[in-house]
């Protein structure tokens, strides 16, 4: 298949390149349909951007791997379909998608080759099995609909041990379930281009929605995570394979347009959770609290090894259910006297201004980022000049 571009190169690091020729002018008035402005706006912002890799998870390994917990979450969610989402991805087309992008209410539009595509709720259900329908949550609106939402509280309830003093929201003290749905929510749901290790206010929400069986309205909640990342210029360009689905929905032509396949490597897998730190005892998963380098060897070993003692398995498979049970929320017991209203106030202050830092740093380590991959750009786009001199 033909591209409008040249062959990606190799950094001196050995990666390849996030950025490629400019297209020409030819493939750019197909694109926009001659729209001039859209294509100054492709050319100086939305092409920088870099699309994050997709991921992709299956009901029905989930089912396998008797992790009934996360399946049901999922299911009851009616996130099946989003999350197993595979197949061709069109990186061009998912940049000129994200150029004429714009938001109207429940819909969204955009024009891609000459194509007006309007995605209705209609469509959503088409492709992804989404419905819009659940709670719209967003971080302005937590508290306003989730009344009992305490994201401290909630956090500790599902750290491995309650009584570790925490200064964050890291993924790496979180049980074994709700690591698994931490990562599901930051590299599928809602992807990030960074910062995968810490919990943010909204994926603590989102966590406690699935949880605790709150109907969340998801097509909203991708919408904002879309707009956000079209919004602010050093974020990433999440769900390229969703908007591939779409392009094909509405018979976009993508003859010679270039195509990436899913990487294998991208579907969660046992690779997945023993990169988590999780082990397989007995056939079933649970978190290694040993973590390091050898929890792949001690699984492998666990899973290989001779059946222990009826004792001992009776008392693997009580540990096994304390850890694999999706956590109850436990309210904290009250010591003291309450909490004044200006005490309320006060933390209500301080979590605010928290957020609002945590932001800043969520867009400092973006901006840094994209510093460093127009960096790279550079440095492979000099040394094929000074291959050219030579040659």
């Amino acid at each position: 298949m033909s591209s409008p571009y040249t062959p990606r190169k190799r950094s001196r690091t050995g990666k390849a390149s996030s950025s490629r020729a400019e297209p020409d002018q030819g493939h750019l008035e197909r694109w926009f349909s001659g729209n001039e402005d859209q294509i100054q706006t492709y050319l100086y912002e939305v092409s920088r951007k870099v699309i994050i890799p997709p991921k992709f998870v299956k009901i029905e390994w989930l089912k396998e791997e008797k992790l009934k917990d996360i399946k049901k979450a999922l299911t009851f969610q009616k996130l099946k379909g989003f999350v197993s989402l595979s197949g061709a991805v069109y990186p061009d087309l998912v940049k000129v998608f994200y150029t004429n992008l714009i938001f109207d209410g429940e819909n969204m539009l955009s024009h891609v080759k000459g194509v007006d595509m309007l995605i209705t709720p209609a469509v959503w259900k088409n492709v992804t099995g989404l419905s819009y329908k659940g709670l719209k949550l967003g971080k302005n609106s937590v508290q306003d609909i989730i009344e009992d939402f305490n994201k401290v509280q909630f956090y500790r309830s599902c750290m491995k041990d309650q009584n570790t003093p925490s200064k964050g929201f890291g993924v790496g003290k979180l049980k074994m379930n709700p690591r698994l749905l931490a990562f599901i929510l930051s590299w599928i749901i809602t992807p990030k281009g960074f910062n995968h290790s810490t919990l943010t206010e909204e994926d603590l929400m989102l966590m406690y929605s699935l949880v605790y069986k709150l109907k969340v309205n998801w097509i909203y909640v991708i919408k904002d995570h879309m707009m956000k990342s079209k919004r602010l210029p050093d974020y990433r360009l999440p769900y390229a394979v969703l908007i591939s689905r779409f392009l094909e929905h509405f018979e976009v032509d993508l003859d010679e347009e270039v195509t990436e396949l899913v990487k294998p490597n991208s579907e969660i897998s046992h690779f997945t959770l023993r990169k988590l730190g999780m082990i397989k005892v007995n056939g079933k998963w649970q978190s290694n609290d040993q973590g390091g380098d050898e929890e792949d060897e001690q699984g492998e070993e666990q899973e290989a090894g001779p059946s222990q003692p009826a004792a001992n398995e009776e008392a693997q498979q009580q540990e096994f259910h304390e850890d694999y049970a999706m956590v109850p929320y436990e309210e904290p017991v009250q010591r003291g006297e309450p909490f004044s209203y200006f005490e309320r106030m006060v933390l209500g202050r301080l979590d605010s201004l928290a957020a609002t830092q945590r932001d800043h740093f969520e867009l400092s380590a973006a901006r840094f980022q994209h510093l460093d991959d127009q960096i790279e750009a550079v440095q492979d786009q000099l040394a094929q000049i000074r291959f050219n001199q030579e040659n």
